[in-house]
């Protein structure tokens, strides 16, 4: 039964996307957010202006730095990842 509802809400998802792919001039905000599984991070995804968000969490001890190179190291595998997960679905 889960697998059906899963079904019907990615059904009605698509569905909703359709439309306001379609009809975009009407929207002035258009979001969806998801994952992929369980183990990963909620991706938000802008559907007007196609931009993809992603939240990451960083442990950062007290009166240290966020060092910018395990971030852009971090994105940087992550955009990756996707971009070729993107060429790749097209492929096929």
């Amino acid at each position: 039964m889960a697998r059906k509802s899963q079904n019907l809400k990615l059904m009605r998802s698509e569905k909703i996307i359709e439309t306001i792919e379609k009809d975009h001039e009407l929207y002035t905000k258009a979001e969806i957010s998801g994952k992929d599984s369980e183990d990963m991070s909620i991706e938000k995804f802008d559907l007007l202006k196609g931009k993809l968000r992603i939240q990451r969490f960083y442990n950062v001890p007290a009166k240290q730095f966020l060092n910018p190179n395990t971030v852009l190291d971090d994105i940087t595998a992550n955009y990756t990842r996707s971009y070729r997960d993107e060429v790749m679905k097209n492929i096929r």
